[in-house]
């Protein structure tokens, strides 16, 4: 998403959430040291610049909702690639487990729990089995876990979708944002590009501690694909 569409994204918002993910850019940017690009109608999102470990990257944010706002956090380190090679990978939803059943073809790793979690996409399924081995499938799950415990103490799940779950804590109301939003959008995205490592993630994770440990988590799934050269 790039220009005026970018843009937009930002304005469809309400005043009072512009703010509050202007508040969440401005504390993530001061808590991991970074240089911070402030949102607007002509800016689009607000973004945090960041170097860790000697890696340059970015934070971002985008909101994938219409009547009702999603807002997810979007972390992204640079990478250059001489390579075609991409990949997706992604926690599945209502709709693809069913799509699965009637013959949505996507890449099996041969781990049952890894294969029940996670659709996996790519233009060249060897090398994608290649560098899904088992550290990298740990670090996987430990980041979709770390995801889910930033969301349940961040609290980003919208009100309607809490007033769905009624008394029930916030597990139950991210099973209900899965059930009713996973068919167009996933809860939890790694893109793995020509340019770019990318995750993406439900909810604005607005707590420095954790926006370390999926960004540490990024940078760890790196430097160890870089060593593919892919």
């Amino acid at each position: 998403m790039c220009g005026f569409l970018e843009n937009l994204n930002y304005f469809s918002l309400t005043r009072n959430l512009q703010k509050k993910v202007d508040t969440v850019a401005e504390h993530l940017a001061t808590g991991l040291n970074g240089r911070l690009e402030r949102g607007g109608f002509w800016k689009g999102m607000p973004k945090v610049d960041i170097t860790r470990k000697d890696i340059s990257g970015q934070v971002t944010f985008f909101n994938s909702g219409a009547k009702i706002p999603l807002l997810f956090t979007r972390f992204t380190v640079q990478r250059v690639s001489r390579g075609s090679f991409h990949m997706r990978i992604y926690n599945q939803g209502v709709l693809s487990r069913f799509l699965k059943k009637f013959g949505l073809r996507d890449i099996e790793i041969g781990d049952p729990n890894f294969d029940e979690l996670f659709i996996i996409k790519s233009n060249d399924p060897a090398l994608a089995k290649r560098l899904l081995d088992s550290k990298t499938r740990h670090s996987i799950e430990m980041l979709y876990e770390n995801q889910k415990t930033a969301i349940a103490e961040t609290g980003e799940v919208p009100d309607s979708i809490k007033r769905r779950a009624a008394n029930k804590d916030m597990k139950s109301a991210m099973k209900i944002v899965e059930f009713f939003f996973s068919p167009s959008r996933s809860t939890f995205e790694i893109k793995y590009g020509k340019r770019e490592l990318c995750l993406e993630v439900f909810g604005l994770i607005d707590q420095v501690e954790k926006a370390k440990v999926l960004l540490d988590g990024l940078i760890s799934l790196h430097s160890d694909w870089h060593l593919f050269r892919a």
